[in-house]
């Protein structure tokens, strides 16, 4: 997918969580346009943030060329391509152009660089999540409902492009690496925390029934994108997405008792 129509995003003031802490950002303030490195593919984009490694740069950084990142790179790609087990160190040191002595310099096991891509897939593109335009509006409700509507828009192109490392390394390996597991797990609760800024704040403000938490409802959102993905797989395509999105879009519409498109 070429991502050139999103390499300019206005941003809002909204709060960040930088270094375990809320940094404010006025609404008023517009932001600079968003510089796509050259050779930025889709597999830098996650589901989810992290929070406590969000990085709130007006300007994604430029993709560095060392051995270390070139393999995360390559893990990022290959995985989401024929998964883990089925990746070889071989064939990641080929994929990143490098030595399987680069490799092991950086890297003491294949499962400590899955558990570190799972960090790399976030730390590289969530800039470009904070800075899309479902971030300009006031309303929570509208700012995750446009989410929701970005989150469908990149669904597109080969499935290995759109699905996500985090999830397919999770389901893979969770009974088979803790280092793994908890690194990718840690990817997409962060997603679902950071969602549940905007739900909750919805929460506040339109009423829910109870019991229903900002955070439940995060989780239920990566719920059915990481679901929507298996089944993306097994079909070929992102029809399956797509489907998700919106009767999860009119799930919640009708959950906060909302009827127009905003």
């Amino acid at each position: 997918m070429n991502l050139s129509s999103h390499a300019k995003r206005s941003g809002t003031g909204r709060d960040a969580v930088k270094n375990g802490r809320t940094v404010s950002r006025d609404r008023s303030a517009r932001s600079e346009a968003v510089t796509l490195p050259t050779g930025f593919h889709l597999y830098n984009i996650p589901t989810g943030w992290y929070v406590v490694q969000m990085n709130t740069s007006r300007t994604l950084p430029a993709k560095t060329e060392n051995a270390r990142s070139k393999l995360l790179d390559a893990a990022i790609a290959l995985v989401r391509q024929q998964g883990f087990s089925a990746t070889t160190v071989d064939q990641l040191c080929g994929m990143a152009g490098v030595t399987k002595g680069a490799f092991f310099h950086h890297f003491a096991s294949k499962d400590a660089l899955g558990a570190a891509a799972a960090e790399h897939w976030t730390a590289t593109s969530s800039a470009l999540f904070m800075e899309a335009d479902f971030n300009r509006h006031d309303d929570p409700l509208d700012r995750y409902l446009g989410y929701l509507d970005f989150r469908n828009e990149i669904a597109t192109g080969e499935v290995s492009e759109f699905t996500c490392y985090a999830g397919s390394s999770l389901q893979e390996c969770y009974g088979s690496s803790d280092a793994i597991r908890d690194a990718a797990y840690q990817s997409i609760a962060g997603h679902s925390a950071r969602l549940a800024e905007d739900l909750d704040q919805s929460i506040a403000k339109y009423g829910a029934p109870e019991g229903v938490t900002g955070l439940s409802l995060g989780l239920y959102t990566q719920a059915v994108l990481q679901g929507a993905f298996i089944l993306a797989k097994g079909q070929g395509n992102a029809e399956p997405v797509h489907d998700a999105i919106a009767h999860l879009r009119r799930y919640i519409l009708m959950l906060f008792g909302r009827t127009a498109r905003m």
